[in-house]
């Protein structure tokens, strides 16, 4: 069973490692007084989103914001979010980054990394570190080994964490103990979406 919602902005987002990283992310701008939900995976958004409206704290929401990978197809993945909102009577914002209005809920959806480029948050995160030595190193290793990993972003992220201290394995914990840069240019356009939620 859910925890009752008892914020006015409320984020949804894939999984426990966004949901980390988005805590860490607007705490550092200080941003306050939000709560994020995670639906398990991109695949049970229209399930949670329709548990949560259906539940009786989500009247207390104002603002409710999608967030999801852009995976091998942002455009895609936008559609998506914006045909359950439609489904569930829910704000459908037009574009991706914009925002939408139906019965004082404002709603927005963002696919990540940089719409419209497909990827995932292990992409935006890579950004921040980019011209790096030790993405060079990383990247070095990469291109001599024989067996290439299947999410090439996946495994330069756990290759950089694993160089961090303290040593954590997600980037959402890595988000949590300050290893990522959020003042860095990549993150930018996030920043400015969320600020005018």
């Amino acid at each position: 069973m859910m925890a009752e919602i008892s914020k006015e902005l409320l984020f949804v987002v894939e999984g426990k490692d966004e949901v980390n990283f988005f805590d860490a992310f607007l705490k550092h701008f200080n941003i306050s007084d939000f709560e994020i939900r995670q639906v398990e995976g991109k695949d049970n958004f229209k399930l949670v989103l329709k548990t949560l409206k259906s539940s009786s704290g989500f009247r207390k929401v104002k603002k409710l914001i999608l967030i999801r990978d852009g995976d091998e197809n942002s455009e895609g993945a936008f559609k998506s979010l914006q045909n359950i909102l439609n489904e569930l009577a829910l704000p459908v914002p037009e574009a991706e980054g914009a925002l939408a209005v139906k019965n004082d809920l404002i709603c927005g959806i963002y696919i990540m990394p940089l719409y419209p480029e497909s990827g995932m948050l292990e992409d935006l995160c890579l950004l921040s570190i980019g011209n790096t030595k030790e993405m060079q190193c990383i990247d070095e290793f990469l291109n001599c080994v024989e067996n290439k990993p299947n999410h090439i972003a996946k495994a330069k992220t756990q290759i950089y964490l694993s160089l961090r201290s303290p040593i954590v394995n997600s980037l959402g914990l890595a988000a949590q103990k300050g290893h990522w840069d959020f003042d860095h240019s990549c993150f930018q356009k996030l920043l400015e979406f969320v600020k005018k939620v």
